[in-house]
């Protein structure tokens, strides 16, 4: 076995075609691994080989579409049906291997726009893009959940969440000028569409390599394994086995967590500090106590579910203070996570980002609440924390968040977002902290 992995090593270093990119120990490992699922006398790898191999990792769409990819042909040029793949040579999957582990911006999208699906000329399609992100997006996703993420999600996610995840991503190529375009559907894309979108978007490919890792731990640079959801925390004076159970699926955790300010979210840390979401209907809690939760942080993040379902909220990076009129900064956003997954910055016509007043100014109306105007919030919510407002904002230039202008709150979610270090400069005792925490009306 020895001499024949040799062999595969010397013929691959003196393919002028093929660019060397691993080193010796590196392509001794990968011919390792190819020789653990090939068959004993066979010189090339089949599908069914190498899916034999890769299905306790990945999903059986990747895998196809990574098999395809090594095929190094458009797919309208492909002869054989799908379920006819040719096997594939040992030094052509080394080379796409090894081009995709530590090849560079343009060999990795090379790569990926054939796993994507590439047609005649070489091009690719949105809905091909599309279907490729949500493929991915499900197979990282089925990672994730196998680890201990420090919180419970009590919603599973849909379709529909794995679809306006996708198209969040690919929102930059799709629409780069903003008209409110999701999937055009007759748009072609070339190599250096699909860089461009690796450059805008590195999340793509830091799944890419989180989900090709676990199969092919050969090189994996400490930039590749990053995590897109926050570290959860708790305070020490509560149990550290129990954790903070919140309304949101997995994919609009991501969502949430890569827009949040990096200045901010360098280690992305969350603490659920304030919620109405226990499974018990009669519970309900004081607009003084909301209120008193929000003084206490810096940056916090509001989440709402309406009474039909809508989910909604917005950012503050400004620490909250009653005042009577709108203030805030450009970090502040508000976002839509139902029925649609949408991320509305500031358009900087005004500065009317967030607004919080209790009954210390009488004269002005008592709500918490993001953007446009005291009668025209993006949202509010009443003080008796049971209804709000939403209209459309040229704060945020957002359209109306909620399924009704007047809507009834069916659950809230706030999280504070800070560091560990932050905490403890504050006075915060730190462990990882769990604060499922909200006041009752008696």
């Amino acid at each position: 076995m020895g001499s024949t992995q040799s062999l595969f090593t010397k013929l691959y270093k003196k393919r002028p075609d093929k660019q060397i990119l691993l080193t010796d120990a590196e392509l001794q490992q990968l011919n390792n691994i190819i020789s653990s699922f090939r068959s004993k006398d066979a010189i090339n790898i089949s599908f069914e080989e190498m899916k034999a191999y890769l299905l306790p990792f990945m999903n059986i769409s990747i895998i196809e579409r990574l098999y395809d990819a090594m095929q190094w042909k458009p797919l309208a040029k492909r002869s054989q049906p799908r379920l006819e793949r040719p096997t594939i040579s040992p030094i052509t999957f080394i080379y796409v291997i090894s081009n995709f582990l530590k090849g560079n911006s343009n060999q990795k999208a090379t790569i990926i726009r054939f796993m994507v699906g590439a047609r005649d000329l070489g091009f690719v399609t949105s809905l091909d893009l599309f279907s490729f992100v949500k493929d991915l997006l499900i197979n990282h996703l089925q990672i994730v959940k196998k680890q201990n993420l420090g919180i419970e999600v009590a919603t599973i996610a849909d379709d529909t969440s794995y679809d306006n995840l996708a198209l969040n991503l690919l929102h930059d190529l799709f629409d780069p000028k903003g008209t409110g375009k999701k999937l055009p559907t007759l748009t072609q894309y070339s190599d250096i569409d699909v860089a461009g979108l690796l450059e805008s978007t590195p999340i793509l490919l830091y799944m890419l390599h989180q989900v090709l890792y676990p199969p092919f731990p050969i090189y994996l640079a400490a930039w590749q394994f990053q995590s897109f959801l926050p570290n959860f925390i708790t305070l020490d004076d509560v149990d550290s086995k129990v954790y903070p159970t919140t309304m949101l699926d997995i994919p609009s955790l991501i969502f949430l967590n890569m827009h949040i300010p990096r200045q901010v979210n360098k280690s992305h840390e969350w603490m659920l500090v304030f919620s109405s979401f226990d499974g018990d209907d009669s519970d309900e809690f004081t607009f003084e106590e909301l209120i008193s939760r929000c003084l206490r942080y810096d940056n916090t993040l509001f989440i709402i579910e309406d009474s039909d379902l809508y989910r909604f909220g917005g950012f503050s990076s400004d620490k909250w203070i009653v005042y009577p009129k709108f203030r805030g900064s450009l970090g502040c956003f508000v976002f839509s996570l139902v029925p649609q997954m949408t991320h509305y910055k500031p358009t900087g016509i005004n500065k009317n980002c967030i607004y919080m007043n209790d009954f210390t100014y009488e004269e002005s109306p008592q709500f918490i609440g993001f953007g446009g105007s005291q009668k025209y919030p993006a949202f509010s919510i009443n003080s008796d924390c049971k209804t709000g407002v939403s209209y459309p904002t040229l704060t945020y230039n957002s359209p109306q968040l909620s399924s009704k202008t007047n809507f009834q709150i069916g659950k809230l979610e706030i999280w504070a977002i800070f560091r560990a270090s932050a905490m403890r400069t504050q006075g915060w005792k730190t462990q990882q902290i769990s604060s499922v925490e909200f006041s009752k009306k008696k």
